[in-house]
């Protein structure tokens, strides 16, 4: 079971070592974000889901970068792209940005 803040669109995804970064739109519209264990040894757990973003058009779009850290975009109600970087060795997220 995923648990999560409920949402009304399919759930990104995007594989990081022994764990998967998830990110889905809400239902209050914003992007709700959490990391699960995949370790087939580990005990299993419900992920433990944040809400972040800004209100969101359509469902957030996951990468990983060049330095491994988990990258979620997504396109505000605005229309601006807005897009959110995995902080430095840490399972959160740094500040939303507008690109360009």
């Amino acid at each position: 079971m995923l648990g999560g803040h409920g949402g009304f669109s399919p759930v990104a995804a995007v594989a990081q070592r022994d764990r998967i970064f998830l990110a889905q739109r809400n239902d209050a519209g914003t992007v709700s974000l959490a990391w699960a264990n995949v370790d087939p040894d580990a005990v299993p757990e419900v992920p433990k889901w944040v809400a972040s973003g800004p209100l969101a058009m359509h469902m957030p779009a996951t990468a990983i970068d060049a330095e491994g850290r988990v990258v979620v975009a997504c396109l505000a109600a605005t229309g601006r792209l807005y897009v959110a970087r995995q902080k430095s060795g840490a399972d959160s997220l740094g500040e939303w940005t507008a690109v360009g």
